[in-house]
C-alpha cells in the first residue's frame, strides 16, 4: 500500500455503510445520499462479507442472519454501489469494500472467496474468539462475553487471547484497515476492563506490525452507543499509535442513514487529544492518501443501538 498527501478536509468514513444487504436498515442509495448531503468527501461501503463455516458457541439457539447468507446478495450490492459511485462522482468518492470476519484457520477459504469479487479494499475485524474448538461471539450479548471470560480464566487472558486473534488477522495480509481494534471491551464490566503491562505490550506489537505493513486503524465511533460507551480504540492506544506512526481512518460504522456521520466529531476529538493532525483516505486498491482531520462539527446525535 502506498501513501500520498492531499489537501483539504472534510468528513470521511471507511468502516460503515451497512445496508439492507446485511444487518443495516437502509439502501445503498439512501446511505450514499446521506453522506453526500452531510458534506462527506469520501465514504466506504463495507457490508459484512459471508462468514466462514464455524462451530459457534450457541447456548440459546439464536441465529445471526448474517451467518445464513450465501453470495446471492453480492451482485446487486456491487451494482448498487457502482450506481452510487456514478451518481455522486462529482463531489463524493465512494469506495467499494467489505468487512471480513476473522475466523481462526479460515485464511485459505477467505482468500478463495474474496478473489471472486471486485472489492476495492477490505476492513478486517475480529468478533469471535476461539476456546475449546468453539468460536464465541464477543460482541453479541453479555452471556456470550461472560462465557469467553470464563473459558479464558481471567480478564487479562481474555484480552491477550483476543489480541492474538488480531495478530493472526494481520498475518493474513489481506486487510487494509483493522476494524474497532479493542472491540473485546464492548460487553465487559468495569472491573473486567483490565490494563496490564502484558496487554500494553501485546497492543504495541500489533501497532508496530500495522505500521510496518501499512495497515490503517479504524477510529470507530459506534462504541459510544454500545454498553461500553467509548470510542474504539481507547485513548492510550491512540497515543501509542501516534507515537509509533500508525495511520488512522474514521469509521461511523453506520447501519442506517441516521448513523451516517454520527459521533465522528468525538472520534476526531479523541484523535486530536492523542496528537493526530491527519487521517488517511482509502482509495481503490488500498492506496492511502493523507488528509487533514476535519474541522467542522458533526451534529447527528441519533442512532440505533
Amino acid at each position: 500500500m502506498t501513501a500520498n498527501t492531499v489537501n483539504g478536509c472534510g468528513w470521511a468514513s471507511f468502516h460503515g455503510g451497512h445496508t439492507i444487504f446485511g444487518d443495516g436498515r437502509d439502501t445503498v442509495s439512501e446511505m450514499a445520499q446521506a453522506a453526500a448531503d452531510r458534506g462527506f468527501r469520501a465514504f466506504g461501503f463495507t457490508e459484512h462479507f459471508i462468514t466462514p463455516s464455524i462451530r459457534q458457541f450457541n447456548p440459546d439457539g439464536k441465529v445471526n442472519k448474517l451467518e445464513l447468507r450465501t453470495t446471492d446478495w453480492l451482485p446487486p450490492y456491487f451494482e448498487a454501489v457502482r450506481s452510487a459511485q456514478q451518481r455522486h462522482a462529482e463531489h463524493l468518492q465512494i469506495v467499494l469494500g467489505t468487512e471480513l470476519e476473522f475466523i481462526r484457520g479460515a485464511e485459505a477459504w477467505t482468500r478463495e472467496q474474496i478473489a471472486r469479487w471486485p472489492f476495492e479494499y477490505f476492513v478486517g475485524s475480529v468478533h469471535f474468539v476461539r476456546y475449546e474448538n468453539e468460536d464465541i461471539c464477543i460482541d453479541w450479548d453479555r452471556p456470550r462475553a461472560a462465557e469467553a471470560l470464563r473459558r479464558a480464566g481471567s480478564p487479562e487472558r481474555l484480552f491477550l487471547d483476543y489480541y492474538d486473534h488480531v495478530l493472526e488477522l494481520l498475518d493474513w495480509r489481506i486487510a487494509h484497515v483493522i476494524g474497532h481494534l479493542d472491540l473485546i471491551k464492548i460487553l465487559l464490566e468495569p472491573s473486567e476492563l483490565v490494563d496490564t503491562p502484558a496487554i500494553r505490550a501485546k497492543v504495541r506489537g500489533i501497532l508496530e506490525t500495522m505500521h510496518d505493513r501499512g495497515v490503517a486503524m479504524d477510529i470507530n465511533a459506534r462504541g459510544l452507543i454500545k454498553p461500553i460507551r467509548a470510542i474504539y480504540p481507547a485513548d492510550w492506544i491512540l497515543t501509542e499509535a501516534r507515537r509509533i506512526g500508525v495511520r488512522v481512518t474514521l469509521g461511523d460504522d453506520s447501519h442506517s442513514v441516521i448513523d451516517v456521520g454520527a459521533r465522528l466529531d468525538q472520534a476526531v476529538a479523541a484523535l486530536r487529544r492523542a496528537g493526530f493532525t491527519e487521517m488517511v483516505l482509502v482509495r481503490p486498491g488500498g492506496v492511502m492518501e493523507l488528509a487533514a482531520l476535519p474541522l467542522e462539527a458533526c451534529n447527528w446525535e441519533n442512532s440505533e443501538g
